[in-house]
């Protein structure tokens, strides 16, 4: 809703590392082809993107892929608004953010979580937030 794209300050969202893309603006007030034209050219080959005023969007190989980035832009946009409540977010360095990014988009990790977050949603009474 502010319209600012995803800043990488954190280890825990470098999954997101030149994967987040950005719409800024919606073509048009109504959601229709040229709308879903936008989103696809935008998102290009990154597997995670941001429309202001509309929400996020994940894609992945997988639907445990895709889900575990669903979750992780939803945590490191939550970040993000806290930190910067307190000042200028700093990103992380590059190289470092790319080591981290192909660790975490490794299928060990991803299915890991995946399963963890699996694991907690059935557990989780209905009607309560598993992932929040």
């Amino acid at each position: 809703m502010i319209g600012q794209p995803l800043v990488i300050s954190h280890m825990d969202s470098a999954m997101l590392y030149d994967e987040c893309a950005h719409l800024a603006e919606w073509p048009e007030g109504r959601i229709n082809e040229q709308g879903g034209e936008a989103v696809a050219r935008t998102l290009g080959s990154k597997r995670a993107m941001l429309l202001t005023h509309h929400g996020q969007l994940s894609v992945g190989g997988t639907i445990a892929e895709s889900a575990y980035l669903a979750v992780n832009i939803e945590r490191a946009a939550r970040m993000q608004l806290r930190a910067q409540s307190a000042g200028l977010i700093k990103s992380i360095n590059k190289e470092h953010a790319r080591d981290i990014h192909d660790f975490l988009l490794t299928p060990e990790i991803v299915n890991a979580t995946f399963n963890h977050f699996s694991r907690r949603v059935l557990r989780q009474p209905r009607g309560e937030e598993a992932l929040g």
